[in-house]
């Protein structure tokens, strides 16, 4: 079978034994990983978008039809959304947030004296809700366009209106509104607000958390103390897949070899 042409956030964590790291439950990732030459392959799968477990479920259920020999371990955000997996199905849950995975070296906290009063980066979609920014003060709005959802419109809204872990591991406090994805994971009460979605609580909770002055090297740590729990995990995992598997190897060792941000990259899935 030849796999089709689509690109797919993965990585292989090791070629033996097999241990594949993707990103979404995505149809195209069953196909990709149906095309795979048999043997068997550990599945872990990370999600970026918070789904029903009923949505998560199906799609394991679709790549075992295709593939018997695959063994998924399905990465949950928080505890409670592993509770749910698990209440759901028979299938191996683990919970350890993705952002445990990012690379702290790539975030620091610069030497120069802050500029702005807040930082928001993403991309310039409707569904990133820039305008809720509208009433911070001094903004740094960085973004790139990537995809079509992107409009002329929405770019001129955002210029009209507007005058995540890798900020706390830069540093920076952060500002949020209530999600379903588990980022709160990784913010400590102490340098983190999560609000109302309302500009005036986004800009008020800006304005207390930069008027504090906080130590940008305490704020990092502090983000390093919660984050780190989450890899922890993610290595013991593999750990014990290198022993179900007889590998013989300290997975620690074979990771921090190899260690990038977020452990995936977009491309095609081969062998």
């Amino acid at each position: 079978m030849s796999p089709p042409d689509v690109m797919l956030a993965h990585h292989w964590i090791c070629r033996e034994p097999r241990i594949l790291h993707c990103a979404g439950y995505h149809a195209s990732a069953v196909e990709l990983v149906a095309a795979l030459p048999p043997g068997r392959i550990h599945l872990i799968v990370t999600d970026w978008w918070s789904r029903p477990p009923e949505v998560k479920l199906k799609w394991v259920d679709e790549l075992l039809k295709e593939r018997s020999d695959v063994k998924p371990i399905l990465l949950a955000q928080r505890e409670a959304d592993a509770h749910a997996l698990r209440k759901a199905g028979p299938f191996p849950v683990e919970t350890a947030n993705q952002n445990g995975l990012v690379d702290e070296r790539l975030f620091r906290p610069g030497a120069e004296e802050p500029e702005f009063d807040a930082v928001y980066t993403a991309r310039p979609s409707p569904f990133k809700r820039h305008e809720l920014a509208s009433d911070v003060d001094s903004l740094l709005l960085i973004c790139r366009a990537t995809t079509s959802t992107v409009t002329e419109e929405h770019f001129a809204r955002v210029r009209r209106d507007l005058p995540r872990a890798e900020y706390a591991l830069c540093g920076l406090p952060v500002v949020s509104t209530p999600s379903e994805g588990g980022r709160e994971e990784v913010f400590s009460p102490q340098y983190a607000r999560i609000v109302p979605p309302a500009p005036g609580h986004i800009a008020a909770a800006v304005r207390e958390l930069a008027g504090r002055r906080a130590d940008p090297g305490a704020v990092r740590q502090a983000a390093l103390d919660r984050l780190l729990p989450h890899r922890r995990r993610f290595i013991d995992l593999c750990q014990r897949i290198y022993d179900e598997e007889g590998a013989g190897r300290d997975f620690a060792r074979d990771f921090y070899g190899s260690f990038f941000d977020k452990m995936l990259r977009w491309g095609r899935l081969s062998w």
